[in-house]
C-alpha cells in the first residue's frame, strides 16, 4: 500500500472516528437531559429524513439547502482569495429582512426578497465603516504624542 493510499485511508477513519464519537457525545447530553425518550430520540436523529418517508427527506432538503448555500458562498470567497466570515450574520440578517416585511409590513415578496439580499449588505457596510473609524481613532490617538 502506498503513502497516498495511507493517507485517504487514515482520513477516512479519522473522519469516522470523529462522528462516531460526536453521536455518543449527543447521545450522552440527550440522555443526561431526557432519560426516558433518549433511545426514541437518538433513533429520530441517526434515521433523519426517512424517519417520516417521504415528506422527512423534502423537508430535511428544505431546510438545509439555505445552509448549503451559505457554505458555498464561503467556499468560492475562500477560492478567490476573498476572506469571509459573516456568511452566518448576513444569512441571519436576511432572514430577519425578509420576514420583517412579510410579516409585520406585509409586503409583496419581492420586495421581502429584496429586502433579504440589501439588509444584510447594508449592515455589513455599517460594521465596516464604523470599525475602520474606531482603528482609525485609535492610530490617530496613538501616532499624536
Amino acid at each position: 500500500m502506498n503513502e497516498k493510499t495511507k493517507n485517504a485511508l487514515l482520513s477516512i477513519v479519522a473522519s469516522l472516528v470523529c462522528i462516531v464519537i460526536g453521536l455518543l457525545v449527543g447521545f450522552i447530553i440527550l440522555y443526561c437531559i431526557n432519560a426516558e425518550n433518549a433511545v426514541d430520540g437518538f433513533t429520530r436523529i441517526i434515521k433523519g429524513g426517512f424517519y417520516l418517508k417521504p415528506k422527512g427527506i423534502g423537508s430535511e432538503i428544505a431546510q438545509s439547502a439555505p445552509l448549503i448555500m451559505t457554505g458555498l458562498s464561503v467556499a468560492f470567497a475562500f477560492k478567490t482569495g476573498l476572506f469571509n466570515i459573516g456568511a452566518a450574520g448576513q444569512y441571519t440578517l436576511g432572514a430577519y429582512g425578509a420576514l420583517y416585511c412579510a410579516i409585520m409590513l406585509k409586503l409583496p415578496w419581492f420586495v421581502c426578497l429584496l429586502a433579504a439580499a440589501v439588509l444584510p449588505q447594508a449592515v455589513s457596510a455599517i460594521a465596516a465603516a464604523s470599525s475602520r473609524a474606531v482603528i482609525l481613532v485609535i492610530f490617530m490617538f496613538l501616532t499624536s504624542f
